[in-house]
């Protein structure tokens, strides 16, 4: 072979090999960069618990971050959702604060509406607050006199689906999920479902 082809067949190499740490580097950096969100909307008081509360809503916060060249995605958020009694003889609240840590499953498709599976797993901080006497809400198993609160840090479990919508870097979701928190000193479980509507970016 002369030097003359021998030379660019050299360089080309060489350039090939050098770019191999940068393209490394690119690729970890990609899996690293997360996408926040914020979301909100209406929960839905489920079974027993709905004989207690109100509909009442949501605000979340969150950050994803996907599998490259994998269906699957990690989320971790925090929310919070407010429900007031349905007592007419009384008034207050059951408002309840989470953190979770979710899997995603997200199946390709061409859809415009992208559709996954969404499952997890948090702790939530369950208080409750009764303004007047003689009450008792149902499945917190909380009665208590004037001005009372009650406030207990339990296990939940969450699933369901949603539907993803891109905007370029900005997208947006739909998402209903059913949410089951475990009792408190042998009470039933807290189950809800939250209807959220959110932005990523």
């Amino acid at each position: 072979m002369n030097t003359r082809m021998f030379k660019p067949i050299v360089l080309a190499a060489s350039a090939a090999l050098l770019s191999l740490p940068f393209a490394s580097t690119a690729r970890a950096q990609a899996q690293l960069i997360p996408h926040f969100g914020i979301s909100g909307g209406a929960s839905i008081p489920q079974s027993s618990f709905g004989d207690g509360v109100n509909t009442g809503y949501n605000v979340n916060a969150m950050m994803n971050i996907g599998v490259p060249l994998s269906p699957l995605a990690f989320r971790g958020e925090i929310g919070w959702n407010h429900f007031d009694l349905s007592d007419n003889n009384a008034s207050g609240n059951v408002r309840m604060v989470n953190g979770s840590v979710d899997v995603l499953l997200i199946p390709s498709s061409v859809m415009t509406a992208k559709p996954y599976l969404i499952a997890g797993i948090g702790g939530y901080n369950v208080k409750t607050k009764v303004d007047d006497t003689g009450v008792l809400v149902p499945s917190t198993g909380f009665s208590s006199g004037l001005g009372s609160e009650n406030s207990s840090t339990r296990l939940g479990f969450n699933g369901g689906v949603g539907f993803a919508f891109g905007l370029g870097s900005v997208g947006t979701f739909l998402e209903a999920r059913y949410v089951v928190v475990n009792g408190d000193n042998g009470g039933s479980s807290l189950s809800f479902v939250p209807l959220t509507f959110g932005i990523t970016f």
